[in-house]
């Protein structure tokens, strides 16, 4: 009995040893930082040289454009290609702050630019990548145990991927004379894939050229607009030197406009906010004396008055 009792002790004290112990922590692999190892396994943890073992990664050093290549999803080193399969498999990848210091440059750079690699380093952090800075690594570290695998970051990453090696799709503008050439007669209908409904050609015409019935007819000689803007090129054809050019809304009756804006050499000097007649093609060189400048529309006349009688277009 005593021997039994005994036995007892020494499993209870076995197992509260057990208890007492600290959860074991977490393998890391190192990429850079001659430092960081020693440091990291004087606190405990274990330093792995195989990445495929290590639970998490630690990005102490790693050439900027390593970085920008990470973000558009095409590694190029070892440790790229590391780092990206970490995240695919939810591991944990810290990242130190100065490896990626892209703050340095906010002063010097254009801001556009600046605002770019702003981007791409959002990019990697909704990747997974998480940025440390000084003093924060073992802490970071130390959350590990607590915390699951990632599975959202595996899924935003795979997709990312995903896109990337999907073959685009290339659009097919569907025009009147596409769907003639297909043999589709007046009054047939097709499908539209994406819309999931059917059009007669009539009606898919109209669809699109609402208020806009001079797309499908010939193009008028003349017809009246408003001065919308100016538009300077600096580089351009010999032939159009000494040219001014007006940006010009085309205006359909009294209350609508087409919302195209058309580019028109003006030879008369109106400006924004005018009312203008403006000519076409043949007539337009004509009123330039010039028969081989490559202009189809010209100011002729500045409008003081326009009497609508009906809503129809003129």
């Amino acid at each position: 009995m005593e021997n039994l009792d005994h036995l007892v002790d020494l499993i209870t004290d076995r197992l509260m040893e057990k208890l007492k112990k600290k959860p074991q922590k977490p393998s890391v692999y190192v990429i850079g930082g001659d430092k960081i190892p020693d440091l990291l396994e004087g606190e405990g943890f274990q330093v792995v040289k195989d990445s495929c073992t290590a639970e998490i990664v630690v990005v102490e050093t790693l050439g900027f454009d390593a970085f920008l290549r990470l973000s558009s999803l095409c590694p190029l080193a070892v440790e790229e290609a590391v780092i990206l399969k970490s995240l695919l498999k939810g591991k944990k990848v810290l990242v130190s702050d100065s490896a990626f210091a892209i703050q340095q440059y906010k002063q010097s750079s254009k801001v556009h630019l600046y605002q770019e690699l702003q981007g791409q380093r959002e990019k990697l952090i909704r990747y997974g990548l998480q940025f440390y800075k000084e003093g924060q690594l073992l802490a970071l570290l130390e959350s590990n145990q607590a915390e699951e695998p990632r599975p959202e970051v595996k899924r935003a990453v795979a997709e990312e991927v995903s896109q990337k090696t999907k073959a685009p799709s290339k659009p097919v503008l569907l025009t009147e004379k596409r769907l003639r050439e297909m043999g589709l007669p007046e009054n047939g209908s097709f499908k539209d894939r994406k819309r999931n409904d059917c059009d007669s050609l009539g009606e898919r015409l109209s669809k699109t050229s609402k208020n806009r019935n001079h797309r499908i007819k010939e193009w008028v000689e003349m017809f009246v607009g408003k001065v919308k803007g100016s538009l300077w090129a600096t580089r351009k054809d010999e032939n159009l030197n000494g040219l001014k050019f007006l940006v010009v809304e085309r205006q359909l009756n009294e209350h609508q406009s087409d919302p195209a804006l058309l580019i028109v050499a003006d030879c008369i000097g109106a400006g924004e906010g005018d009312q203008v007649m403006v000519t076409t093609g043949s007539s337009a060189r004509m009123s330039l004396n010039k028969t081989n400048i490559p202009v189809d529309m010209v100011v002729v006349a500045i409008i003081d008055k326009v009497d609508y009688h009906s809503d129809e277009e003129y």
